[in-house]
């Protein structure tokens, strides 16, 4: 798990951490260590990911998704398709919903219960680029009240963001504010850069939107 947590967090240079991965998915390989082989290919596609380049994240997660369902390795499927629904969902809503919800669901068998609020708000982003609110609502509620009992504050946090988009969606723009600043303030008291910038964005996003409604409805008026 320490390579997971690793690229993750950036604290591992993704070149380096991708050859010492390699060299250990050709001795896993060469041993016939079939879960190690996935779990390696798994990681080089998170690298890969983390660079941006999708083809290449998106190849190795299918890669290691394929030998994970020949062993039936549960784990290993509920990360691949969990990756594979983020990098899916711009393009192929429909594949990033089957992907999200077969992750959630191999987690709830599992019992991995500190991973279910991030499964559950994959769900809701994926619904909610949909454009199938309630659902988006329903898993996002889901995803805050598992992650408030567990005390996982990055994951409330998360709930907030999924939130917001889903308010902002439906016109409720004041309450998406309250939503995007209450997940800016966690943000920056946690310290999690990408969330820092994701709320800031989505704040300004809002504010365009906000303006542009005005516009319009004095255009009316």
């Amino acid at each position: 798990m320490h390579y997971y947590q690793n690229i993750q967090k950036g604290i591992q240079g993704y070149a380096e951490a991708r050859t010492t991965l390699q060299q250990a998915h050709e001795l896993y390989a060469g041993l016939g260590t079939t879960e190690g082989a996935a779990q390696t290919l798994f990681y080089i596609g998170l690298t890969y990911e983390r660079e941006d380049d999708e083809e290449k994240a998106r190849a190795y997660y299918q890669q290691a998704l394929e030998i994970a369902r020949s062993y039936d390795y549960k784990w290993i499927i509920s990360e691949a398709t969990r990756h594979l629904s983020g990098l899916a969902m711009q393009k192929d809503a429909d594949l990033a919903l089957r992907y999200a919800l077969e992750s959630l669901r191999l987690r709830s068998e599992i019992g991995f219960k500190r991973t279910l609020p991030a499964a559950h708000l994959l769900v809701s982003a994926v619904y909610t680029q949909r454009k199938e609110l309630d659902a988006a609502l329903e898993h996002c509620q889901q995803g805050r009240h598992l992650a408030e009992e567990m005390g996982l504050r990055s994951a409330i946090m998360n709930s907030l963001l999924t939130l917001g988009e889903i308010q902002q969606q439906q016109a409720a723009f004041e309450e998406a504010q309250a939503s995007f600043e209450a997940a800016a303030q966690m943000a920056q008291e946690l310290k999690i850069a990408y969330a820092i910038s994701a709320a800031q964005n989505s704040l300004e996003q809002l504010a365009r939107q906000k303006a542009q409604r005005k516009l319009e409805l004095d255009k009316h008026n």
